[in-house]
């Protein structure tokens, strides 16, 4: 578990039950497990061996500092935990330049105590061009406009709070969009305005609304993501926990538009406080 983001991610749990051992066992398996789901799905999958030399216990989440988007163009993102900005490792920046030749470089902000995690702090509905942004201390406002700006989105920022009243620390915890559908907690948006904009903005598209509850969000039920497999084919990622804890009319709605898998993931979950979407960068 990384402790420089504990203090601000409370989806961390420490874990005492098992050795180091037996975790990186465990996490090892998972890491596999929805390895080779995203594979038997038709997925393409680029793997990038964690470095044995660097403290960087979050490597597995590599959509927090670096998203990639049509046209050839990457970003790099400000990471708040100085540990987590090591995971900006030269051999996957030069990896991704040379496929993507325009980069939105936002690292420098990290010297101003300014952050802007990815698609942690970016939910993006790409039709709409809207970017989705719940503020917090790894989420700067001027960021988010700043980036939208750069990438022609229109910004809907709000403030969230989980069942405990905390700050959630990433938006894409909250919320996540899907063909013909879309997940989103409106229970954790505290404020009735921004809960209101945030409502209006979802019902431009024609994706039915599936409102998970505070209950089910602490579960991952909002931390997914739908790919795209070799055969054009959607295919939404979510996590063994997160699925099981939707309800069936929920599953439903989702199985009836896209493929679903679902790896089991739960001490990731745990130790890392982040989950399926969490773990993927997903490339234009």
């Amino acid at each position: 578990m990384n402790p420089q983001t504990i203090l601000d991610n409370h989806f961390q749990t420490r874990v005492k039950s098992y050795s180091r051992e037996e975790i990186e066992t465990i996490i090892d398996k998972e890491f596999t497990d929805i390895h080779q789901q995203l594979l038997a799905a038709g997925i393409d999958v680029n793997v990038f061996e964690q470095s044995d030399n660097l403290d960087t216990p979050d490597a597995i989440f590599p959509n927090n500092w670096f998203s990639t988007h049509p046209e050839h163009i990457a970003c790099l993102y400000p990471m708040k935990a100085p540990n987590r900005r090591l995971e900006r490792r030269k051999e996957i920046v030069d990896w991704i330049r040379a496929r993507y030749y325009k980069v939105n470089d936002l690292t420098p902000f990290e010297l101003q105590g300014k952050f802007l995690e990815g698609t942690g702090s970016l939910v993006l509905q790409h039709k709409e061009r809207v970017a989705f942004a719940a503020i917090s201390d790894r989420t700067h406002p001027k960021l988010v406009v700043d980036w939208c700006k750069a990438m022609k989105y229109r910004p809907v920022m709000f403030s969230a709070e989980d069942k405990n009243g905390n700050p959630i620390y990433h938006t894409n915890v909250i919320m996540c969009f899907g063909k013909g559908f879309t997940i989103c907690c409106m229970a954790a948006i505290r404020s009735a305005t921004e809960r209101k904009i945030v409502a209006e903005e979802l019902q431009h598209s024609e994706n039915i609304i599936l409102d998970i509850s505070l209950d089910q969000l602490h579960h991952f039920s909002g931390n997914g993501i739908q790919l795209k497999s070799k055969t054009g084919e959607p295919v939404f990622l979510l996590s063994k926990n997160g699925w099981e804890h939707l309800s069936v009319f929920q599953r439903e709605i989702i199985k009836a538009n896209s493929k679903v898998i679902t790896p089991d993931l739960l001490l990731t979950e745990q130790l890392g406080g982040g989950s399926a979407r969490c773990m993927v960068a997903e490339l234009f």
